[in-house]
């Protein structure tokens, strides 16, 4: 069982078998606690290596061998990547891999389908530094799952041999909520503005470590009053423009259009005055001129 956001597994009844989150779970010490955790299965078993933090799956492996999993410090995945282990090149892959890892790194280790045949020594090692005890015991279609520190101690481990059914290993941890309000402004007037980021309780943080402001409708209205505004694009940038004019004028949002069906315009040319559209021309893309 998966526990919910605000709750946590039960340690007293990790010795049962249930799948009641009633009965499983019980409420979090605070806000910032969370279960982070690896559930595997041989091919035999189950076939699957699933990754949880905070109640939610951060990654499921789509193919055979050892996937790791890093996550932040306000448990969102980082990084993830599948070794195929079945192989020798596999096995160096994996060690490389946790070899690169930065001290104290939070690890999770899941595997499927089948994990042990190119599972090398020096794979076995890296795993170790990982804090991993149980390593040796990583059997044919076995299921491994595995939360520990680069550099440090094993956190939760657990081996299934095949026909045993599903490894599970997870600890809690306290987590850094991430919060945008102290962060600079982005500077969106710049040839490529910053876009790569990830989500974290709801909030897009950008890995150049600025926001953007948000608008509501009248804020909008006042920042782009005498204005032109030109969006080029396809299919998604019709999208934009979609919501740009919903946000400036709400009632097109019941209001059909021609020209709004991506394919059916080349160009749409609108003017907004007080929250109404007063004028909307479209271009088709069927004249020669636009071929």
């Amino acid at each position: 069982t998966m526990c919910p956001a605000g709750q946590t597994l039960s340690l007293e009844r990790l010795d049962m078998h249930a799948s009641n989150e009633s009965f499983c779970c019980q409420d979090a010490a605070s806000d910032s606690i969370v279960d982070v955790g690896v559930q595997s299965a041989g091919f035999a078993d189950g076939n699957e290596a699933l990754f949880f933090a905070g109640g939610k799956i951060v990654f499921m492996a789509g193919t055979r061998g050892i996937t790791v999993v890093t996550l932040r410090p306000d448990a969102t995945r980082l990084t993830s990547e599948t070794f195929d282990t079945f192989n020798e090149e596999g096995g160096a892959a994996l060690q490389a891999h946790l070899e690169d890892l930065a001290p104290n790194t939070l690890v999770l280790v899941g595997a499927m389908d089948e994990p042990s045949r190119g599972l090398t020594s020096g794979a076995k090692n890296a795993l170790r530094a990982c804090g991993a005890k149980l390593v040796d015991e990583i059997g044919w279609r076995c299921g491994y799952a595995f939360v520990g520190v680069k550099g440090g101690e094993a956190l939760s481990e657990m081996v299934m041999q095949e026909g045993e059914g599903y490894a599970v290993a997870f600890t809690q941890i306290e987590v850094e909520k991430q919060t945008t309000s102290d962060v600079p402004v982005c500077d969106a007037r710049v040839p490529e503005p910053p876009v790569k980021g990830y989500m974290s309780s709801g909030n897009l943080v950008l890995d150049a470590g600025c926001r953007y402001r948000l608008y509501e409708r009248d804020a909008a209205t006042a920042c782009l009053q005498n204005t032109w505004i030109s969006i080029y694009g396809s299919s998604n940038t019709l999208l934009e423009f979609g919501n740009l004019v919903n946000l400036l004028a709400p009632e097109e949002y019941g209001i059909d259009r021609p020209g709004e069906m991506v394919g059916a315009s080349a160009m749409v040319d609108v003017v907004i005055q007080g929250g109404q559209v007063v004028h909307w021309v479209t271009v088709s893309n069927e004249i020669p001129e636009c071929r």
